[in-house]
C-alpha cells in the first residue's frame, strides 16, 4: 500500500486559519463518519486508458476542492476550533485479492472496515491524541477482478452525513471540466457558539465489552410498499415503518432471552437533520454537526399485551416532527447549550436503569447512489455502523424504493432477531459479523 499527503493547491489565507466549532460538535466524541463506494470492472476499465491514472485525476480534483473545504486539510485543536494549517489528507492505494462479487454477496464488517481508509470508531474505544489525528482520509483499493473501491472517512467533528455529502459532490463538480463546486456555508458557530469544553466521551452504557454482532437487512421497494399497507389507513414513511418494525423485533428479541421475563421497557432514538428546519435554513452544504437526536417515549413492552405497529411508528413520528423551528430556535438560544447538556445527563440516568435504548439514523435520502466521478453510479455504496448494543444505520439502495439496514446487537438477542417471523415476511437478513 503506498499513501500520499494531498494539500490544497493554493495556500489557505491567514484569515481562514482558525475554524471554531460550534457546541453542536464540541459535545459529539471525536469519530468518523465513513462511506464506501464500489465499482466494477466495467465501470474504471474505460477510464483507465491514457496516461492519467484514475487515482491521479481524484488526487489532482481532491487538492482543488480542499481549497474550499480548507477545515479538512487541519487538525483540531482543544476541542475548540481547527487549525486549518494545511497538513494534508493521507491519499492511500492499495491492491486486494478480492472480488467484487464475492464482497456484495456476502458483505463482511471486517471486509469493509479493511477497505476503508482508518477505523472510523477507533478514536472513541483507544487511547488517542485528538490532536494529531486527521480530518480527512482517503483509500482507493483495487480489487483482484478489476473493480475498484473507494472508502473516505471524514472528522464528525467537521461534517455529518448531509456535510459529508456535500463534499463529496464538491468533489465530484472539481472533476469536471466546467464543473462549478459550491463553497460550503461554514458559520454554523455563530448560531450554536463555541463553549469553553474539553473532548467528552459517550456514556458508559454505550460503549460494552459484550459480544456484539452484526446483521444486514435489506427490504426492497415492493415489501416497503406492503409494509406501510399494513396500517389501518395510517400512512408512516418508508423510514417511519421500518424504525417501528426493527424497534419491534428487537424488544422482542430481548423478552426472548431474558429467561422469564414477559416485559421490556424500551425507546428508540433518531438522529435528525436541523438545517432544514431553522428560520431561515441553513444551506444543505453547510458543514459542521448540524443534527439533534430525538427520542420517543419509553414503552413498556409485553409480549402478550403487544403495542402495536402502527403505535411505535406514530411515536417515531411525532418524536421527528417534534424538532420543529421552534424546538431548534431553543438550541440556538442562551440556554441551549445547558438544556441539552442537562437532556444528556436524563439519558444516562435512563441508560443506567436497564432500559433499552434502540439508536437509529437514516442516510436513505442522500444521494450517494448519484455519486459519480467519472467513470459512472456506483454498484453498491455502503457504511459502518458505529458498534454499539441495538444500534441501526438506515442506508438506501441503489434502485431508491428500498432500504437497507445495518444492525448490532448482543450474540443471543441477534439470534432470536433473525428468526422473527414478521421481519422475515418483509427482509431478507444476512449475517455480517
Amino acid at each position: 500500500m503506498s499513501t500520499q499527503v494531498i494539500k490544497p493547491s493554493f495556500t489557505t489565507p491567514h484569515h481562514l486559519k482558525y475554524f471554531k466549532l460550534s457546541f453542536l460538535e464540541q459535545i459529539s466524541p471525536y469519530q468518523y463518519v465513513s462511506v464506501l463506494f464500489f465499482y466494477s470492472a466495467s465501470d474504471v476499465s474505460g477510464y483507465e486508458t491514457g496516461s492519467t491514472s484514475l487515482c491521479d485525476n481524484l488526487k489532482a480534483s481532491l487538492s482543488n476542492v480542499l481549497n474550499l473545504y480548507y477545515p479538512l486539510c487541519g487538525r483540531i485543536k482543544g476541542n475548540a476550533y481547527i487549525d486549518c494549517n494545511d497538513a494534508g489528507v493521507p491519499f492511500m492505494e492499495a491492491k486486494v485479492s478480492s472480488h467484487l462479487s464475492s464482497i456484495l454477496e456476502y458483505p463482511q464488517v471486517n471486509v469493509l472496515k479493511q477497505l476503508l481508509p482508518l477505523d472510523p470508531y477507533e478514536p472513541v474505544f483507544a487511547n488517542v491524541n485528538y490532536e494529531e489525528l486527521v480530518t480527512l482520509a482517503v483509500k482507493v483499493s483495487k480489487l483482484s477482478c478489476g473493480g475498484v473501491v473507494l472508502g473516505v472517512c471524514m472528522s464528525h467533528k467537521i461534517v455529518d452525513g448531509i456535510g459529508m455529502t456535500s463534499f463529496l459532490n464538491a468533489w465530484v463538480e472539481t472533476m469536471k471540466v466546467s464543473g462549478n463546486p459550491k463553497k460550503p456555508y461554514m458559520e454554523a458557530s455563530l448560531l450554536f457558539p463555541t463553549k469553553d469544553m474539553h473532548f467528552i466521551t459517550l456514556p458508559s452504557g454505550m460503549v460494552e465489552n459484550k459480544e456484539l454482532v452484526t446483521a444486514r437487512l435489506v427490504f426492497d421497494g415492493k415489501s416497503l410498499s406492503r409494509l406501510r399497507d399494513e396500517n389501518n389507513g395510517y400512512s408512516p414513511t418508508r423510514v417511519e415503518v421500518v424504525t417501528a418494525l426493527i424497534w419491534k423485533s428487537m424488544m422482542e428479541a430481548t423478552i426472548g432471552c431474558s429467561r422469564g421475563e414477559k416485559l421490556v421497557r424500551s425507546f428508540a432514538s433518531h438522529v435528525v437533520n436541523i438545517r432544514s428546519r431553522m428560520v431561515p435554513p441553513l444551506p444543505e452544504n453547510s458543514i459542521g454537526n448540524v443534527v439533534h437526536f430525538v427520542v420517543t417515549p419509553l414503552v413498556e413492552f409485553e409480549v402478550d399485551k403487544s403495542v402495536g405497529l402502527q403505535d411505535l411508528a406514530i411515536m417515531v413520528k411525532k418524536a421527528i416532527t417534534r424538532l420543529d423551528a421552534d424546538y431548534v430556535s431553543k438550541l440556538g438560544d442562551d440556554g441551549g447549550f445547558d438544556w441539552i447538556m442537562e437532556s444528556r445527563e436524563k439519558l444516562k440516568l435512563m441508560i443506567s436503569k436497564e432500559i433499552q435504548w434502540s439508536k437509529f439514523s437514516s442516510w436513505t435520502r442522500f444521494p450517494l447512489y448519484e455519486i459519480d466521478f467519472g467513470w459512472g453510479k456506483p454498484t453498491w455504496v455502503s457504511s459502518l455502523c458505529f458498534p454499539s448494543r441495538d444500534n441501526v444505520k438506515l442506508l438506501p439502495t441503489r434502485c431508491g424504493k428500498g432500504i437497507e439496514a445495518w444492525v448490532i446487537l448482543d450474540k443471543e438477542v441477534m439470534v432470536q432477531f433473525e428468526r422473527n417471523e414478521k421481519l422475515l415476511q418483509y427482509a431478507s437478513i444476512l449475517r455480517a459479523s
